[in-house]
């Protein structure tokens, strides 16, 4: 790791852990976040961190290395990614208390081992998001550094990952009863919902992978990526609110999904504009953490095989 790396890994965790302890103790951020900070504003921080870096730095590592490789190397991918998942699963269970991850996979509704149950959730709901950020990051290396390279990225990630994807939404949405999840999803055509948040998922690490990139130095072209991250916000916010049920009736309440996410409680529902402030700001945060996540692990050259032509040898004349 060179020297610029290690001072983005440094400056970039203390960044992250400033972002986190604000959120811990702010009363405008949404109570399903603050959750998160069962063990105390400080400590989760810190253990919220390091868990963040395990989670998704890997991100900039798969990336060249499945840009680089043939198709075969999207089946081998999906292994990669469960077991990556599983090893999630166990730390956050060290970490973050059991009724928030209740509050993502559901409850255990199949009559067996209980925690069986939820580590398969967790694997297939985190593998598939992860997934998802890949070919964001895949598509951000290939603008950012190779844009010839776009296409070939998607052809080796459309293999093994896009059929786990189709089996994982039916694993968390029709199959396990993952009733905070469903309820949120467009009721009149659930799978139709879950391609447009899947789509926002993309845009998201499509905006991280540029960011980093700029961030890293692999690309030095700011009036060409800044617009395209900008781009990506609306992009994502379209397919959040196709994506997601806009009329729900709960708790005595009628609300939508969004709305559901981003107040800072039921009782406060935001509307109209603070809406859309408070979604600007949770996307922004969201990328610009998982941008300084990868940034000191980015690929600075080239992103496959195919760009690394040899020069012919010149002629020599006379």
């Amino acid at each position: 790791m060179s020297q610029r790396q290690l001072l983005w890994l440094v400056a970039g965790a203390c960044g992250a852990f400033l972002v986190l302890r604000f959120a811990a103790v702010h009363e405008g951020v949404p109570y399903n976040v603050r959750e998160l900070f069962a063990l105390g504003p400080t400590l989760s921080s810190l253990l919220l961190v390091a868990g963040l870096y395990l989670l998704f730095s890997p991100l900039a590592l798969v990336t060249p290395w499945i840009g680089s490789g043939g198709a075969g190397r999207g089946a081998a991918l999906v292994g990669l990614v469960i077991g990556h998942a599983a090893l999630a699963y166990a730390l956050l269970r060290m970490v973050v208390p059991l009724e928030a991850i209740h509050d993502v996979v559901g409850y255990p509704v199949w009559g067996q081992v209980p925690e069986v149950e939820r580590l398969i959730r967790f694997i297939a709901l985190f593998s598939s998001i992860f997934l998802l950020l890949l070919l964001g990051t895949l598509l951000a290396a290939g603008l950012a550094q190779r844009a010839e390279t776009v296409a070939s990225a998607l052809r080796r990630w459309a293999g093994g990952p896009l059929v786990y994807l189709v089996l994982a939404y039916l694993l968390v949405v029709p199959y396990a009863a993952t009733v905070n999840l469903v309820e949120l999803i467009e009721q009149s055509n659930r799978a139709l919902g879950a391609f447009f948040i899947a789509s926002s998922i993309v845009m998201a690490g499509l905006a991280a992978g540029l960011l980093a990139a700029l961030l890293s130095g692999a690309n030095r072209r700011p009036w060409f990526i800044l617009p395209i991250i900008l781009a990506t916000a609306p992009l994502a916010y379209g397919g959040l609110w196709l994506g997601t049920e806009n009329d729900i009736i709960k708790y005595g309440q009628r609300f939508s999904a969004l709305q559901f996410l981003l107040s800072a409680n039921r009782d406060a529902l935001v509307h109209g504009m603070d809406l859309w402030l408070r979604y600007g700001i949770a996307y922004l945060t969201a990328i610009g953490l998982l941008s300084i996540i990868l940034s000191p692990f980015w690929p600075a050259g080239p992103t496959t095989l195919s760009d690394k032509v040899p020069s012919l040898p010149k002629r020599r004349t006379g």
